[in-house]
């Protein structure tokens, strides 16, 4: 059975660096009407294909994804 890397979520924020090369469209993007998971994920894939995400989470998944009672379970690899 395999383990999940679970760590701390304050040593996880420490360490992990979040793509902000969306700038200015991430100020309200929390409260925008194309906040959802999916279109955050379509977002970031295409930044992917791209060539623009530039870090090791995309700030708009982790602003859909995870609530501050959420623990952080980061894979391995991607």
């Amino acid at each position: 059975m395999k383990k999940k890397n679970t760590i701390e979520k304050e040593e996880a924020l420490d360490s992990v660096r979040f793509c902000t090369e969306c700038g200015e469209e991430l100020e309200d993007f929390a409260v925008s009407e194309h906040s959802s998971p999916e279109d955050a994920q379509k977002q970031h894939d295409n930044c992917k294909e791209t060539g623009k995400f530039n870090g090791d989470m995309c700030s708009r998944v982790f602003i859909t994804k995870f609530q501050e009672s959420d623990d952080l379970n980061f894979p391995d690899e991607e």
